[in-house]
């Protein structure tokens, strides 16, 4: 997977204190090469979200 900055936590305490959020997250976003059952590889994004919190 490629490397990515992951988002900094003012930035997240910002969203937070916005009138109306419910809830924030801190999230993932990456790329990725998959490899294919015919062993051929293709370019995937992969995103992810905190395992604890049910969504």
């Amino acid at each position: 997977m490629a490397n990515t900055i992951g988002m900094p936590d003012c930035m997240l305490d910002a969203v937070r204190s916005m009138e109306g959020v419910k809830f924030a997250l801190p999230s993932y976003s990456g790329g990725a090469l998959v490899r294919l059952k015919s062993g051929t590889y293709q370019p995937a994004t992969v995103v992810g979200i905190d395992s604890g919190v049910n969504v």
